[in-house]
């Protein structure tokens, strides 16, 4: 049966390291996109204190 072959330790074996590759990129572009969201954010809201400074005291 086709179905059998998930079941065979070999295959899960042979899927571990993709799987842990996947996990390792899903969590890289993740922290990638938090950095990058964070970093965007401070700096729009440092340009903001820049341009409007008596807005935000």
């Amino acid at each position: 049966m086709p179905g059998d072959v998930f079941f065979w330790p070999g295959c899960v074996i042979f899927f571990l390291p993709v799987i842990i590759r996947c996990l390792f990129l899903f969590l890289f572009l993740f922290l990638f996109l938090f950095l990058f969201l964070f970093l965007f954010l401070f700096l729009f809201l440092f340009i903001l204190l820049l341009i409007f400074p008596d807005r935000f005291r």
